[in-house]
């Protein structure tokens, strides 16, 4: 008995992978969806005139976004008009490939160059900015002169404690008795548990956690500058997403309020699922697998047999890299186009510190 065999038309499937890459080509050619809104999220328009646009995704800091339009262009006159402006900030949102980049104008620009042109330079800064204007107070929950214990600390999987921190912090803006509202003849502001009226909310975690433990702590720091070193060492990383009105809900059941800036924690190194930290060009890249011993601190690397090849690189069309195989690697010689690199090692400096305070009142330290 003989196995059944299966033709292949080549023409038809040339054909289908050429329309294909067209498609993708003529995709990636598409100038992005740029809106700008007032303070209260208010629509002024959709840019369909810049002369240059730049905006930068940075991992755990701010980016910059940079906008130039022609000075006699609708837009430019609203954003350099600051006196009529009802409202002053200016927030943009920049849709491209799923990705939407959000922020809020951090300077604007008449210039005139020596050709004459004359154009308004609008500068944005990231949503992740929001985090170094939000304080951790020791107790978000009283008010700020009465402040006990004198430091927060939450400890348990990092994830859940940069989340958490966070959120506290929201409900003392959002909700809290203790901060007066921008209307405080508007009663519904006060005591307001309904995060359908936040203008920031933290996406409940929907998976599991399988972040490292970790502790964090503040007093009247930043959320950036106390959740900073405990994101760098469990490599998390920041996801805010500016929800407009049309879009899908960031989670099931979601009720937002349009221009909700959505805060998330994720983990996109799988440093601890399994991912390359070495390897060569002979044998190729080696899986490892990092491991936190008990005491939280001591870290294991533990080599792993080489998994099978994912599903999604046999998938046509998929564009991404999953960190459990990396699928490019830059190698450095004389025959490769990388023209510009450093190294560079530093030593580690100090291994302990020493910190001084003032007992409790009435707590007497005893004289050894």
């Amino acid at each position: 008995m003989t196995a059944p065999t299966t033709s292949l038309d080549f023409d038809s499937a040339f054909d289908e992978i050429a329309a294909r890459l067209k498609k993708e080509a003529e995709k990636r050619l598409q100038p992005p969806l740029i809106r700008l809104f007032d303070g209260n999220w208010n629509l002024r328009g959709i840019v369909k005139q810049e002369i240059n646009a730049s905006f930068q995704f940075l991992d755990g800091d701010t980016g910059i976004g940079t906008l130039d339009m022609p000075l006699d262009y609708y837009l430019s006159k609203w954003c350099a008009d600051v006196d009529s402006r009802q409202t002053v900030n200016i927030h943009i949102t920049v849709d491209k490939d799923g990705a939407r980049w959000g922020g809020r104008a951090d300077g604007v620009k008449v210039i005139k160059d020596t050709d004459g042109r004359k154009i308004v330079r609008v500068t944005f800064k990231h949503d992740l900015e929001e985090l170094k204007y939000m304080l951790v107070y020791p107790n978000p929950f009283l008010p700020p002169e009465i402040q006990f214990p004198k430091v927060w600390v939450t400890f348990g999987r990092a994830k859940w404690c940069v989340k958490t921190t966070l959120l506290v912090n929201l409900m003392r803006l959002e909700s809290s008795s203790w901060v007066i509202p921008d209307d405080p003849l508007d009663g519904s502001k006060w005591f307001n548990f309904d995060q359908s009226t936040w203008w920031q909310v933290v996406k409940p975690n929907t998976g599991s956690d399988n972040s490292v433990g970790a502790i964090v702590h503040g007093r009247m720091k930043t959320v950036h500058e106390a959740t900073k070193r405990v994101m760098e060492d469990a490599q998390l990383s920041w996801e805010c997403r500016r929800y407009l009105e049309g879009d899908p809900p960031p989670w099931p059941g979601a009720n937002l309020r349009h221009g909700c800036l959505v805060w998330d924690v994720v983990d996109k190194s799988g440093w601890n699922t399994g991912t390359s930290f070495g390897g060569d060009f002979f044998t190729g890249l080696i899986r490892e697998l990092v491991n936190i011993g008990g005491d939280g601190i001591t870290e294991t690397v533990h080599q792993l047999p080489n998994p099978n090849v994912p599903a999604e690189a046999y998938q046509p069309g998929f564009k991404g890299t999953l960190p459990s195989m990396p699928a490019v690697v830059y190698l450095e010689n004389e025959n490769t186009g990388i023209q510009d690199s450093e190294w560079e090692w530093n030593p580690a400096t100090a291994v302990g510190s020493v910190a001084g305070g003032h007992s409790m009142p009435g707590v007497v330290s005893p004289l050894l």
